[in-house]
């Protein structure tokens, strides 16, 4: 991630939060949504234990999507293909059934947002998203 980024995400950030998750201590970012205001309900990686999130991400639902980045990251370090898709499995596990619907509309919309701005960027990693975005399509 450039520099620029970084210090955008830095100075967009208006909370700060911590997180366990596979036994690792995960620092977060609360970030406002101009970061990515093409892609609602963002969330992302700023470093191996440090993350970022959109501030329209409601607070019950956050814990659930930065587990799926830990996941991804990790999958992603030992470069398994599909690692998006088996992140989502891991994600939705902390996903309580009242939430359930919401959390699949928002993570059906970030994707397919997701999507459209990667088109013509890293073709593994429109392949990893697309699986991700279809998967989320074809579950209630």
């Amino acid at each position: 991630m450039s520099d620029d980024i970084v210090d955008r995400i830095r100075a967009l950030t208006v909370e700060k939060g911590v997180f366990d998750i596979d036994r690792r201590t995960c620092e977060y970012s609360v970030v406002s949504k101009e970061l990515h205001p093409d892609v609602p309900n963002f969330v992302g990686v700023l470093g191996e234990n440090e993350f970022f999130i959109s501030e329209e991400v409601p607070r019950r639902l956050r814990y659930p999507m930065i587990a799926h980045e830990v996941f991804c990251l990790k999958g992603k370090s030992l470069d398994h293909e599909g690692h998006c898709l088996a992140a989502i499995e891991f994600e939705l596990r902390f996903v309580l059934a009242i939430d359930r619907e919401e959390h699949l509309a928002i993570r059906r919309k970030f994707f397919s947002a997701l999507i459209e701005v990667s088109k013509n960027g890293d073709p593994v990693f429109l392949q990893e998203i697309t699986a991700s975005r279809d998967y989320l399509c074809g579950i209630t």
